[in-house]
């Protein structure tokens, strides 16, 4: 019975942890906050446009995740900037954005690509437009909060990488979603893998007359 409680118990602070570093504090930014990463980002962009979208952002914050939806147009060939070789692909300039710094970055703070994919065809169905879109490739990305993204956006190492992103893409259109239904949690899949390994180490740990 000890053990049994024991295997239980390291399960249920597993999954805990898991839970606290995935959900994070679920606090919205304070004004103080808000007005430290409006500083930073006035530091390098003073588009007041910009800035007055994304203050709003901040301010209607709810603490919780939210999902960054990426629509883009990479260039026939990249700019050639830093490291960028000569006959480099966009996508692999992209990538050193993408993969090389954003994928860090986003994952100690559990955020992650949800998807990403290339244009399967032309638009399918678009109306109330001044202007032609033909969007090629399209992300979508998961923040655990604006808390995160503020971090990373305002991070030297960001400033740095970011100026991939630029050589790569021609056109770009982002906008964030707040998820009023979401399908597919990892934290019911993490539930569930916990829920399996403990009961895998209570059939392997524990003795069978201990577990009647």
């Amino acid at each position: 019975m000890k053990r049994t409680l024991l295997i239980w118990a390291v399960v249920a602070i597993g999954y805990g942890l898991f839970h606290w570093w995935y959900v994070g504090s679920g606090k919205p930014l304070t004004p103080d906050e808000i007005e430290m990463y409006m500083q930073r980002l006035e530091a390098r962009d003073r588009d007041a446009e910009r800035m007055a979208a994304a203050r709003a952002f901040m301010e209607a914050d709810t603490g919780g995740e939210f999902y960054m939806v990426n629509l883009m147009n990479l260039r026939d060939a990249p700019l050639v900037i830093g490291d960028v070789e000569p006959g480099e692909t966009s996508a692999r300039t992209l990538a050193r954005y993408t993969s090389d710094h954003m994928a860090r970055a986003l994952m100690l703070r559990a955020g992650y690509f949800v998807v990403v994919g290339s244009a399967a065809a032309a638009n399918i169905e678009q109306w109330g437009l001044d202007y032609d879109p033909q969007w090629r490739r399209a992300g979508v990305v998961r923040y655990r909060s604006r808390r995160d993204l503020m971090e990373i956006s305002t991070d030297p190492r960001f400033i740095e990488a970011v100026r991939y992103k630029f050589a790569a893409m021609e056109q770009t259109f982002a906008f964030p979603i707040d998820p009023a239904v979401t399908f597919v949690n990892p934290r019911h899949l993490a539930l569930a893998g916990f829920i399996a390994l403990g009961a895998l180490l209570q059939l392997l740990l524990v003795p069978r007359r201990a577990r009647r």
